[in-house]
């Protein structure tokens, strides 16, 4: 995030921090120009009404309000210069909000209302991380099913009885995929929990739990969860059935090897049974 944040002061300008571990950056100059003298960077008032703007994440995440594709794309290339671990595609998912400061905010269908109670910055800073909270999952869920699909045809090879075209260290490197990838969903990342920055109002929190919600985050959780559990199960079945092979092959060189001892004492047998009879 500290490169991230060189990048981006060459090129766009950074708000002020609402939370240390989220950018709110200004994408584009306000639409008014007549107002672009006057315009002050400051956290406590709504600046973000005439601008593009977005809100970066550590988690590998963005949220962009009011950008233009070129805008966004602009973003994106200073994003990729600092990615750890790419993803092999760019995850997305797209809402319409609108700005109406004469009613509360919040979500009525799938559009985001920007409204007077709760600062502008703070409101889409909510949505935004339940969007990309969203957008995130999306990602472990595009892995989860491309791992199922590349070993799909296991069961149908266990059924027929046919030998497994899997050797011991790729059934260990899929049992380290999914490892990792339960990590991610469950552990080693903020998809179960709210952000910290909730708890500094619960209307911010409310705005969090909506989009989160409306995009059945949890269930989605839940689902992966289980595919997860189906996928360890027949990791930890062609683990154990390559173990029972790696015992049965060993078992049969240790019985090669005692019947080729045996041959060579039975030879020796014969050779000093016909030396002593010759003498």
């Amino acid at each position: 995030m500290g490169e991230l944040l060189s990048c981006l002061q060459k090129i766009f300008i950074i708000l002020p921090f609402i939370t240390d571990d989220v950018f709110h950056v200004r994408l584009s100059d306000p639409i008014d120009s007549s107002n672009t003298s006057n315009m002050e960077l400051d956290s406590t008032k709504d600046n973000s009404v005439n601008f593009a703007e977005a809100f970066i994440f550590d988690n590998g995440t963005f949220a962009t309000w009011g950008a233009s594709h070129q805008e966004i794309e602009k973003l994106l290339k200073v994003v990729k210069q600092v990615e750890v671990n790419r993803y092999s595609s760019v995850e997305t998912e797209w809402f319409s909000y609108c700005v109406d400061l004469s009613q509360p905010g919040g979500l009525i269908g799938d559009l985001l209302v920007i409204g007077h109670d709760l600062p502008q910055h703070q409101s889409k800073l909510a949505f935004s991380a339940g969007l990309t909270r969203s957008v995130k999952l999306a990602s472990l869920e595009e892995q989860l099913d491309k791992h199922l699909n590349k070993h799909k045809h296991i069961p149908e090879i266990l059924l027929k009885g046919k030998k497994l075209p899997l050797s011991r260290s790729k059934v260990l490197q899929n049992l380290g995929e999914l490892f990792s990838l339960r990590g991610q969903v469950n552990l080693h990342s903020e998809l179960l929990d709210s952000p910290d920055f909730c708890w500094s109002t619960t209307k911010m929190e409310d705005y969090f739990d909506r989009i989160s919600r409306n995009l059945d985050v949890r269930p989605r959780i839940a689902i992966c969860n289980k595919k997860l559990d189906y996928a360890n199960e027949l990791a930890e079945v062609l683990r154990n059935h390559l173990h029972e092979e790696h015992s049965i092959r060993l078992e049969w060189i240790i019985i090669i090897l005692i019947s080729v001892e045996i041959v060579f004492n039975v030879i020796e047998y014969c050779e000093r049974h016909f030396n002593n009879k010759n003498s």
